[in-house]
């Protein structure tokens, strides 16, 4: 059977076609040879494993999988033992076993002949699965002309997809992307290429295809990207139609991925195509909006009566009525009327499941546990609780997305239930262990990858949380486990690249070079879909698929260090090389075998004198974590001691670290910004906000209100609120990081745009009592130490970017982006003089300036490999940020749309710099995404090779930055590391000493660096 036919009709309507054939008895039962059906222990035993394949396969939940026996010992478990049984018989008696298989085989395979479209079906299915695994106990030369290489597994694979079979589906994917990948890399390590015979024995598998194993393997990124290629596919064809199928499935993978603005352009093309009144149609778009709901929220009993009408009109409705489920139970305190309406629906479910018989089994399981989870029986839920533990506890079972998001909801509500709270947390740890594990184990250095793992951001902090509840000490790496990893990636590869800068293979380059021509054929395929209007659907997918082409540049770089750690490991033994290809890869081997964990704790690049504070927002506050120096004379002279905490902080107090910061920012004169400064907070009777009074509560929050609320009284300076946000944040743990010389604060959620060192303890601020530096997670700074211990340059060179040409040009873009139409920017002479106090500084500088000072410039430096000559790189410009994206403004000369130099140019950079300094307007500022962080500016250039990022937080003074930077600077090149020089600068602003203006902590408070301590002056 050809599978050609079967592509086509996936993608055309599969589900339809699945019902039809469905209802056919053309293909009733797996046919059986006469020989099967002979006298004998073999034949029974195949006969047995037949009656399974067509009995128990299609609702097979995992393949294989361990479990402990009563000797507490690990014994594999099988889903037909009978199958398994058969095949231990035949490798057992192989010569009588070889021409029973080649006779049942070939029954098999005439009978799938003979059905024609009936063979797409459960049997058809089961025929062609049992085909694929004969053929792999078969003697190679009697059943070749049937089972060809793995073209069964292909076949079977594709019938499993088609009929929402998951388990099987992956399985057989697996098993032929496995054999293809050994036999295709077998050939390459004879030197020989692969036939045309061979070629299309083992085609790659189709787009569509690649998208429903990763959507079942929780891959959501990669399904995602998988539809996208087949859309753009499509596309090539002229008046193409709308692809709807695919457009459904990118609309529902974007709001699952949390990724609002492509959800909502997706819904966007969908809603204006022709109604879909199907039942099929309206169950994907119920999925679309149950996937909107749970990213955004919504109206729930909306879509309960959706549901409800769905089961009503006999449509397909169980995979909805999952997610939705599933989804409502995994929310931190699901409202009782909302839990009450699902159990009604779920039953209703059920019921119809029970009265058609028409239900998978397995989804059917699944539904019945909900539904028990939505009551409040604690035995009922324990029960289920210990049935999804179980799935846990033994290892290689298969979790596909839905185990995945079934296990999340078991446990939170365990967790909801006071006498279960343990169990659910156990639970919630085993799946976290699982995510951390796969995270750990991607290489691919890209948000979007990274967005996958993202999706479980609030589970993370719920572990977090629950731990602290429950007294469990955590590792402050499982607390961290999703920040800044595509930052942590792009480092451990950077690491990894230095470990191999010393690799040559002449096929690797060659293979890179092919690859970087894909990535070029790609962009020129976008170009000549040409430029669409823009109201036409396709000008929307050219615009969303942009990023795409560059995403196969990253690919073919990790596919070159991968081939390189190969080469490194096993040299010039290819079979070696193959044979390690089968395992975890090469590049994690490597990474593996330079780090010993028995010598290496997560604390090792925190300096004898530094302490580490880690925050994670999670419901009713935040999780502190903190590690801190404590002497160890009987191991090591010094080591650090983890200390974890929840904080609980209230609405009002949170708005209160909002307002302080609000207050910190009034009053600047700015002018590198687009907001204005605001009144001066001061105004002599008391604190006030924008005019309005600041005031004091009962609970020991702030709020700023025209009137006076109950109980209020008048703030009266800022150093109060100062000190009631010490005495919140930072006094509980005082007692452990007061000792250390160095603090260094990972924050998380509004805490990120806090400035610690302005807190007041009583009289001091925190300012004089500790050093404080800041960075992305704890993993980050190790990376960082590492960037920050290589090798660089006796003397660093500065480049500064300052005082750009602002003037609009005459004729300049009519027709703007919303986001930019509106901004207007003026002049900066501030930032000359900050540039020319700067240079001195240093023997080598070079700075841009005027119409030179322009985001084209700056780029072909970059593209010339000029920027990377570079340590010190200065920005002297406005910022701009808001909730999408981050940028410097440079100049407009060339007009507004090419003068923004944007977080997502920054992060292609190829840097070498120590230290970025951003002295520009919010600089500090940018999107957040879930898990990562803010995605901002210093993020960016991080992620192009920076060490260290000084930033800001808000808008910044002209005439004190003028002063500010070149001070902080001379600092740096008389000795002091970057953490040490910035912490004496700010003390030196905060004494007076750079005049009374600038003790004010508006002017010196904005600036915050991120990274490590490093020193720029000499060689290291």
């Amino acid at each position: 059977m050809k599978s050609r036919p079967l592509l086509h009709a996936l993608c055309v309507g599969a589900l339809t076609l699945a019902q039809a054939v469905l209802a056919s008895d053309t293909l009733p039962h797996i046919p059986l040879a006469s020989a099967t059906q002979a006298q004998g222990d073999l034949p029974r035993l195949l006969r047995d494993a037949l009656t399974d394949y067509e009995a128990v396969l299609p609702d097979a939940h995992s393949m294989r999988w361990l479990e402990a026996n009563g000797k507490n010992e690990l014994v594999p478990h099988y889903w037909s033992e009978r199958a398994h049984a058969f095949e231990i018989a035949c490798a057992a008696q192989r010569d009588a076993c070889g021409p029973l298989l080649a006779a049942q085989i070939k029954a098999m395979d005439r009978a799938l002949r003979e059905a024609g479209d009936a063979a797409y079906s459960l049997v058809g299915a089961a025929t062609q699965s049992a085909i694929s695994d004969l053929c792999m106990q078969s003697p190679p030369d009697s059943s070749f002309a049937v089972c060809g290489l793995s073209q069964r597994a292909h076949h079977a694979a594709a019938l499993w997809a088609q009929l929402g079979r998951d388990a099987p589906f992956v399985h057989y994917y697996n098993r032929y992307q496995g054999q293809r990948t050994q036999y295709l890399g077998w050939l390459q390590s004879r030197g020989e290429k692969p036939s045309a015979s061979t070629q299309a024995d083992l085609p790659e598998l189709p787009a569509w295809m690649s998208a429903r194993y990763f959507e079942a393997t929780s891959a959501l990124d990669g399904a995602r990207d998988g539809w996208l290629s087949a859309i753009v596919a499509t596309m090539k064809t002229p008046d193409a139609p709308f692809p709807l199928v695919a457009a459904s499935y990118m609309a529902r993978l974007s709001w699952r991925l949390n990724d609002g603005g492509a959800g909502r352009a997706w819904d966007a093309m969908i809603a204006a195509q022709p109604a879909q009144n199907s039942c099929p149609a309206r169950s994907e778009l119920l999925r679309i909006d149950i996937a909107r709901l749970h990213a955004e929220g919504g109206n729930a009993a909306d879509t309960n009566k959706r549901l409800r009408a769905l089961i009503a009109d006999n449509c397909p409705y169980t995979q909805a009525l999952f997610e939705f489920a599933s989804d409502s139970l995994q929310a931190p305190a699901p409202d009782d009327a909302a839990l009450a309406a699902l159990r009604q629906t779920l039953a209703l479910g059920i019921g119809s499941c029970d009265a058609s018989g028409q239900c998978l089994r397995h989804r059917l399981e699944q539904l019945r546990q909900l539904l028990a989870l939505t009551g409040t029986d604690a035995g009922g839920i324990a029960t289920v609780g210990k049935a999804q533990q179980q799935r846990f506890d033994q290892p290689e079972h298969t979790m596909l997305e839905p185990d995945l998001q079934m296990a999340w909801a078991t446990a939170m509500t365990l967790i909801r239930t006071p006498t279960l709270k343990s169990q659910g947390f156990t639970l919630l740890s085993a799946l976290q262990q699982r995510l951390l594990i796969a995270a750990g184990a991607d290489r691919q250095a890209s948000v979007t990858t990274q967005a996958n793992y993202n999706r479980f951001d609030a589970l993370h902090r719920t572990v977090a949380r629950v731990s602290t509840e429950l007294g469990i000490a955590l590792p402050i790496s499982q607390v961290e486990g999703l920040r800044a990893q595509t930052l942590l990636r792009r480092l451990r590869l950077e690491s990894l690249s230095r470990q191999l800068s010393g690799v040559h293979d002449a096929q690797a380059d060659a293979d890179y070079a092919v690859q970087l021509e894909q990535a070029q054929l790609c962009r020129n395929t976008m170009a000549s879909l040409g430029r669409p209007l823009e109201a036409d659907w396709r000008y929307t997918v050219l615009r969303l698929a942009a990023p795409w082409c560059e995403q196969l540049v990253s690919l073919a770089d990790l596919r070159r260090l991968e081939t390189l750690a190969t080469r490194k490991l096993y040299g010039n033994d290819k079979e070696k090389a193959w044979l390690g290809s089968l395992g975890i890869g090469a590049l994690n081997t490597l990474d593996a075998s330079t780090q010993n964990p028995l010598l290496k704790t997560e604390t090792d690049s925190l300096g004898a004198d530094e302490a580490y504070l880690s925050w994670l927002q999670v419901p009713g506050g935040y999780v502190a974590s903190l590690a801190f120096a404590k002497a160890d004379t009987q191991y090591s002279p010094q080591t650090h001691s983890l200390q974890s905490r929840f904080v609980p902080l209230s609405a009002t107090q949170e708005a209160t670290v909002a307002l302080y910061r609000e207050l910190l920012m009034a009053g600047s004169a700015t002018s590198r910004g687009a907001r204005r400064a605001d009144a001066l907070p001061d105004a002599g009777d008391g604190l006030r906000l924008k005019g309005m009074p600041v005031w004091r509560m009962a609970d020991g929050s702030y709020i700023a209100q025209t009137t006076a609320p109950a109980g209020g009284v008048r703030a009266q300076s800022l150093k109060e609120i100062g000190q009631a946000l010490y005495a919140l944040l930072l006094a509980p743990m005082q007692a452990e990081w007061g000792g250390a010389k160095r603090l260094t604060i990972s924050p998380d959620g509004p805490l990120a745009f806090l400035p610690f060192e302005t807190l007041w303890a009583g009289d001091r601020q925190v300012l004089e009592m500790i050093d404080v530096a800041y960075v992305q997670s704890l993993a980050v700074h190790a990376e960082l130490s590492r960037r920050a211990a290589q090798s660089r340059a006796a003397q660093p060179a500065l480049l500064s970017v300052a005082d750009p040409d602002y003037a609009r040009p005459v004729g300049d873009e009519g027709a703007l982006p919303a986001w930019m139409a509106a901004l207007r920017w003026n002049p900066l002479p501030g930032t000359r003089r900050e540039a020319d106090a700067l240079a001195p500084l240093f023997s080598t500088s070079r700075t841009l300036r005027g119409s030179d000072a322009s985001r084209k410039r700056f780029l072909g430096m970059d593209a010339k490999g000029e920027i990377r000559d570079f340590r010190v790189l200065h920005f002297a410009t406005h910022g701009f940020a808001d909730n999408q994206r981050s940028a410097l403004v440079l100049s407009t000369q060339q007009g507004m749309q090419q003068a923004y130099l944007l977080d997502s140019d920054i992060a292609t950079l190829r840097l070498k710099s120590d230290l970025v300094l951003l002295s520009a307007c919010d600089t500090g500022l940018g999107r957040s995404q879930s898990g990562e962080g803010v995605m901002g500016l210093p993020y960016a250039f991080m992620l192009a090779g920076n060490t260290n990022t000084v930033m800001s937080l808000w808008p910044v003074d002209d005439a004190g930055a003028a002063l500010f930077m070149p001070t902080f600077m001379k600092h740096a090149r008389e000795g002091l590391d970057l953490v040490a020089a910035l912490n004496a600068t700010k003390r030196e602003f905060a004494a007076g000493t750079h005049g009374e203006r600038n003790r004010d902590p508006r002017i010196w408070a904005a600036f915050v660096q991120y990274g490590v301590p490093l020193a720029l002056a000499g060689t290291r």
